[in-house]
């Protein structure tokens, strides 16, 4: 299916109104141009390899021609994907509330990573511990709420995949501090002079 990260060579499948005729592909808008794959078929469905240009949308149309040399309409467009290169790295920008926090243990993340990519949180610098946080990033960035400690820290890294399943690299560490333990009274110890 596209997009894929793993295919050059798709298998375009469809139907036809009529049996015995050959079908035609084509890698542009409108039937123009060179052929690049075509087979004559005996029923009313097709299944067709073509090769297209590795990381790159191809646009493919087919049309018809029958025993008699008559050819059809060209088809619809479909368009297929491939795209094998990771998204960039997602980066933390902050939190809400700001780091170190007397309030709250489940602070929000935000940053910025590829627009539509799946951003998932982590809290090991590695990105394989449990997810802690999943969200769809836009334009814009990302914002997922996550579990802090209580009076402690927790460092959180991200990943970004994208819709061909292509995944970063692990963010660096955006640390969080909870801390709501009032500090130890103060003791006098004297005076000076």
């Amino acid at each position: 299916a596209s997009p894929s990260n793993s295919s050059t060579t798709p298998t375009v499948n469809g139907t036809t109104s009529e049996a015995n005729v050959t079908v035609r592909l084509y890698k542009t808008n409108n039937c123009s141009g060179t052929v690049a794959a075509q087979s004559t078929i005996a029923s009313t469905s097709f299944a067709i390899q073509v090769t297209v240009t590795a990381n790159t949308t191809t646009p493919l149309t087919a049309n018809l021609v029958d025993a008699a040399g008559n050819v059809s309409a060209c088809s619809d467009v479909l368009n297929y994907t491939h795209d094998n290169a990771a998204p960039g790295t997602p980066v933390i920008t902050g939190s809400t509330p700001a780091s170190p926090s007397n309030t709250s243990t489940t602070p929000t993340l935000a940053g910025t990573a590829e627009n539509a990519a799946t951003v998932r949180i982590y809290t090991n610098a590695t990105c394989t511990s449990a997810v802690a946080g999943t969200v769809t990033a836009t334009a814009s960035g990302f914002s997922v709420q996550v579990t802090a400690a209580t009076n402690g820290s927790r460092t959180f890294h991200a990943t970004a995949t994208d819709a061909a399943g292509n995944v970063s690299a692990c963010s660096a560490g955006f640390t969080y501090i909870h801390d709501n333990t009032a500090p130890a009274l103060p003791i006098f110890t004297g005076t000076s002079p």
